[in-house]
């Protein structure tokens, strides 16, 4: 029996009980005479507390919902991006896992609500192989949303990971396979960078089973490895397993074929590469055999020539404009020439030997005589100094 402020209820509760009793059985006059009992107020405060106790039943079922998390943390993103951030339960005497996905600004174009909450590790596929989850299974919500920027899910435990830690994710709750991520680990926090929200956990310990084994040992079982037979895999990411890889550090290989790997190749483009060793590269030197080059632009490569360049004075005074006559051995002019403004000449093109070479000016008394002997591909000195006779 239902007591309100002490005292029982009875001449109401029995009307009330009444009237209940002739509506049960469809007595519409019956019904009218209860409601001219409403007034009486022990009925008015049963029929209160039937209400209460049904709407306490509600709230029961209501806090029944277990399809939302209370751990889970919400918080709306939009194109200057934002992070959000939840605690899972504490590892004993360990502290606890914090989670957390930092969305970069520009990685969306309108506002997005994102959750992140726990889910039951038996609400989704179980791990395989000798792995452990390390955490819990969190999921990023909603469910397939794709970013223009990567965006960073990072685990962070008291004390870190074991060195064979690695973040896991499955499609959705209906996913039976998870997928291992490329993962990077600082400190007590591992991190990857994803473009799509799922489920994530971390697991310690390889996922490889009987049915995909880790053939090369090095972490990554077969499905997953593009190498299966190479513990380096493809170190240079340049598709070619290293084992096969002519140079497996360097990216772009060998791209004249010249047995040397680009990244130590002087001239990568270039088979016959610098052959001179003058830091030009035979594809683009004028005289690839010749380190001398063509230094003074005649288009003859300076080793295949004699040169003879000096400087005409006059008491030690630059000659300008002087006349230049240069004979070989036979009295064969081979070069006319005038000097500079400041005497300087120069005279190219000529075979090894020995060489008269005359001047004068119009200007001044000054008339010169040298005698030059000069090897091919060789420079010689031809300073001459003038006189007056």
């Amino acid at each position: 029996m239902v007591v309100f402020g002490g005292k029982t209820p009875r001449r109401g509760a029995l009307l009330a009980w009444f009237c209940l009793l002739l509506v049960a059985c469809g007595d519409t006059g019956a019904t009218d005479g209860g409601a001219d009992t409403s007034g009486d107020t022990g009925a008015d405060t049963v029929g209160t507390g039937d209400t209460s106790d049904s709407t306490g039943g509600g709230d029961g079922d209501s806090g029944g919902d277990g399809d939302v998390d209370e751990r889970g943390e919400s918080a709306v993103i939009d194109e200057e991006g934002g992070s959000v951030e939840v605690v899972l339960e504490e590892d004993e005497g360990e502290g606890s896992t914090e989670v957390e996905v930092e969305v970069p600004p520009g990685a969306v174009e309108e506002s997005v609500e994102v959750r992140v909450e726990p889910v039951e590790a038996t609400d989704v596929a179980a791990i395989e192989g000798e792995a452990e989850l390390a955490s819990e299974p969190v999921a990023f919500l909603p469910h397939g949303t794709t970013f223009d920027v990567p965006v960073t899910i990072s685990f962070t435990a008291p004390g870190g990971f074991s060195s064979d830690a690695v973040i896991v994710r499955l499609e959705d709750e209906n996913d039976t396979e998870w997928e291992l991520l490329s993962s990077d680990v600082q400190g007590d926090t591992i991190s990857v960078e994803v473009t799509t929200f799922s489920i994530y956990a971390v697991v310690e310990g390889t996922l490889c089973h009987e049915g995909n084994p880790d053939s090369d040992s090095d972490g990554v079982c077969d499905a997953e490895d593009i190498c299966p037979a190479d513990p380096n895999d493809d170190s240079d990411s340049d598709g070619v397993c290293d084992s096969e890889d002519p140079c497996p550090a360097d990216r772009n290989d060998d791209s004249d074929s010249d047995g040397v790997c680009d990244s130590e190749d002087p001239c990568p483009a270039d088979p016959n590469d610098d052959s001179d060793s003058d830091e030009i590269c035979d594809s683009e030197d004028s005289c690839p055999a010749d380190p001398q080059n063509d230094g003074d632009g005649n288009g003859i490569c300076d080793g295949s020539e004699a040169r003879i360049a000096g400087v005409v004075t006059k008491n030690g005074v630059p000659v300008a404009n002087a006349f230049i006559q240069v004979y070989d051995q036979l009295q064969n002019q081979v070069a006319n020439l005038t000097a500079d403004e400041a005497g300087a000449y120069f005279v190219g093109e000529l075979p090894g030997g020995t060489y008269d070479i005359y001047t004068q000016s119009e200007t001044e008394c000054a008339l010169g005589y040298l005698q030059v002997t000069v090897e091919l591909g060789a420079l010689a000195s031809g300073d001459i100094a003038a006189n007056c006779f």
